[in-house]
């Protein structure tokens, strides 16, 4: 077999790591530290860095490995394996770029590829000021734009900028302009030029790169940048022409030919928001379209769902692109925009089989009985995320004693992890780092927690060491979950790195779990606004015989929530692939809005703070009217209708009815200190009246203590406070304006499964 002299002659000079049929390695030809850039494939005899784009077979690599200035440079990465990276000037590059326009306009033959061949208009060339490098040496050009630089300096900033490459050695240089023989393709930022490729058109007879990127310079600006800030519909290709094609036609595109594995961080900043397409080449073995699929799971990654526009080939054809598209074509934007309309969701190429929300359920149910009102609150939070104008994140935290229930549902939900983040060490520092010891790119692209969670869902599985800091500890983490759970970005200071942070539409669902809160969060909570909401886990009351039953369990915990894990993954993939919703309000009816509306006061009401309330109570000291502070229930009714559509959707509905009522009450009911929500579940069962007695049975705790709390109810507004002269000593009743939750009580009563 050829591939094995291949993988032999490689592994003396690369340290190759098996990865399925193929092997990867550091490319021994470049500064490549980290991204194992360099792959082997042996059933092709084949080599390539994608990195460097050098490729080749057995006797390409032979001859390269052997060159004496590959051999110097190798020795020098040995003796300093962090290499400077080369810095663009953008000054420099901007010159550079129109000088390289200038000798286009001057060359008939390429000027006539582009416009007859490649019909690339003059006005895009005049755009986006396409150029050429025919081999005219352009230092003389930058010295004249530049003429307080000498020539020694002229030349460190054009090698510094990655625009002239040395081929001889540091006593001897010989310089070469990195784009010879390129169609050059600046990317503009306002109007510098801040980046550029380089379409070569030496390939493939004399060169082995099809495009060129600036040597050694961070992908971080994106091709069109300007326009893409604009527009609602970004097209991504692979291809200079291709991009350009679109862009004449209408479209705005971007090329990626100048990335090479991830996505940048100033590419995703751009597209959240958009309607974002790939249309790559279509071949006939599939490859196009495979390369699409791969960089579509890219950008689902970062929360971003792409669709994938196919080209359709022709009798015979083996391959086309988009540029080719529009050349062949008479009527090629026609046919176009028929292609963008049956563009089809990146979840419908991701390769596993779908699950319909009822077989979902009885795997649960099958595995874990009682369990789902508590994954259906969590799911109805994440569909919101698939509803186009719901663009407030969505916190759930699961309230109840230590047991396995809530790291059971956090376990479950873990199981959808194309669209999960999960964080079991957590602080509100997360999401914008300033740590001292990493490099601004380094926080953006692998520490910051918000770009990371942006359209996704963030787990995390105790937030008992959050919720129970010191007071001022609290206020400041809290202070920070307010901002981000505003969904527009958070900014902050620091004298590492000065400002940074994110700015725009940053909507994500948060779900959590902890032990129960104490007053005097809840106090600091209710002052920061309703940001966080709420599910109280009750502790499931078992039996003896139910516990043998669980230990002599075949399956076990762990298959159990495997099982799970898997269907849910499977539904949830099936649930995405439909696309974004667009909600049909009209459909809906006043009385059931205005049930949210009622529950939105009633969230506001219940999570009231009084003055001075602290961890325990009063003591014996009864509260009063002027040191309540209430909510503005305006907040806590969007998020609370949001959450509702996000349950009609989970039920393939566009629109909300009654059904969706009993979620959004247990939301309300949860959402409150711990004994306030006792007693209004009590007051609720016992027809909207409590004495005494029935407040120390709810809550378990003292007479004294229940009298206080009785108070708090007629304070916060939810009940009226009297005294009976019995020896009960006092009762409470439901006010006017909150009994209608008697009539939802029987309405949830009566509602089937």
């Amino acid at each position: 077999m050829p591939g094995n002299e291949l993988v032999d002659e490689i592994s003396k000079h690369v340290r190759l790591h098996k990865q399925g049929k193929l092997y990867v390695g550091l490319c021994p030809f470049h500064n490549d530290e980290k991204t194992k850039s360099f792959k082997v494939y042996p059933d092709k005899d084949y080599w390539r860095c994608f990195g460097c784009n050098k490729w080749g077979h057995l006797d390409d690599f032979k001859k390269l490995i052997s060159d004496p200035n590959i051999k110097e440079g190798r020795a020098m990465k040995q003796e300093k394996k962090e290499a400077v990276k080369k810095k663009v000037n953008p000054e420099i590059l901007t010159s550079v770029a129109e000088f390289y326009y200038q000798r286009l306009k001057e060359n008939e033959q390429v000027l006539k590829y582009l416009t007859e061949e490649r019909r690339i208009s003059r006005v895009t060339i005049d755009k986006f000021k396409i150029g050429y490098d025919d081999g005219v040496d352009l230092l003389p050009y930058i010295q004249e734009q530049f003429p307080k630089c000498d020539s020694d300096k002229c030349v460190r900033e054009l090698a510094d900028s990655g625009l002239i490459v040395n081929y001889g050695t540091q006593e001897q240089a010989r310089y070469v302009q990195f784009f010879n023989h390129c169609i050059t393709l600046p990317f503009y930022k306002g109007n510098q030029a801040v980046y550029m490729v380089g379409k070569n058109l030496d390939f493939p007879e004399k060169s082995d790169a099809k495009y060129k990127n600036l040597p050694g310079e961070e992908i971080v600006n994106v091709f069109n940048m300007d326009s893409i800030e604009q527009a609602d519909k970004v097209i991504l290709t692979e291809g200079i022409f291709d991009a350009a094609s679109l862009i004449q036609n209408g479209y705005c595109a971007v090329t990626m030919s100048n990335i090479n594995a991830f996505p940048p961080q100033a590419m995703i900043d751009m597209l959240y928001s958009k309607e974002v397409y790939i249309c790559f080449d279509s071949e006939k073995n599939g490859t196009g379209i495979k390369a699409a699929v791969s960089w579509g799971q890219k950008f689902l990654e970062h929360g971003i769902e792409v669709k994938i526009i196919e080209l359709p080939l022709q009798d015979g054809e083996e391959k086309i692109d988009v540029n080719e598209f529009f050349v062949k074509n008479e009527n090629a934007k026609e046919i176009f925009e028929s292609l963008i309309s049956n563009a089809r969701s990146i979840y419908s190429y991701i390769s596993v089989d779908g699950m319909s929300l009822f077989d979902f359920m009885k795997v649960l149910l099958r595995n874990f009985p009682g369990m789902w009102p508590k994954i259906e609150v969590s799911l109805s939070a994440e569909m919101t995320l698939k509803i186009k104008d719901c663009k407030k994140p969505i916190a759930l935290i699961f309230i109840g004693k230590s047991s396995g229930e809530k790291s059971t549902v956090i376990s479950i939900l873990d199981g959808a992890k194309f669209i999960v983040h999960r964080s079991d060490n957590f602080t509100s520092a997360s999401f914008v780092s300033h740590a001292s010891n990493k490099r601004e790119e380094t926080l953006r692209d692998k520490v910051d927690l918000l770009p990371r969670i942006r359209n996704k869902v963030l787990l995390t599985s105790d937030l008992a060491p959050l919720f129970s800091q010191e007071k001022e500890r609290l206020q400041s983490e809290l202070g920070i979950l307010v901002r981000v759970l505003d969904g527009q970005g958070y900014k902050t200071d620091s004298g590492v790195h000065g400002s940074r942070g994110y700015e725009g539409e940053y909507q994500f669902v948060w779900i959590g779990a902890t032990v129960d809160i104490s007053m005097h969060t809840w106090n600091i909570m209710g002052n920061l606004g309703p940001r966080l909401y709420f599910w109280r886990i009750t502790e499931i009351q078992r039996t003896d015989k139910e516990y043998v039953a669980i230990l002599r369990d075949k399956k076990g915990y762990d298959h159990r929530i495997n099982a799970c894990r898997e269907a849910l993954n499977k539904f949830m993939i099936r649930k995405m692939a439909m696309g974004n919703v667009v909600w049909e309000k009209d459909k809906e009816s006043d009385e059931v809005v205005n049930m949210i509306v009622k529950y939105g006061e009633l969230v506001a009401r219940m999570r009231s703070t009084i003055a001075r309330l602290e961890d325990d109570g009063y003591g014996d000291s009864m509260p009063n009217h002027n040191e309540v502070r209430k909510e503005d229930p305006k907040r806590a009714n969007q998020i609370l209708y949001d959450w509702a559509r996000g349950r009609a959707w989970l039920y393939d509905r566009r629109s909300i009815d009654e059904s969706d009522l009993t979620m959004i009450r247990e939301i309300a009911f949860s959402t409150a200190p711990t004994r306030r929500s006792q007693i209004l579940h009590e007051l609720v069962r016992n027809d909207g009246k409590l004495d005494t007695a029935g407040v120390c049975k709810a809550t378990g705790t003292s007479r004294n203590v229940a009298l206080v709390d009785m108070k708090v109810m007629e304070i916060i507004g939810v009940a009226r406070y009297y005294q009976t002269g019995s020896s009960h000593g006092a009762e409470i009743e439901l006010v006017e304006d909150m009994r209608w939750l008697l009539d939802e009580e029987e309405r949830r009563k009566n509602e089937p499964f």
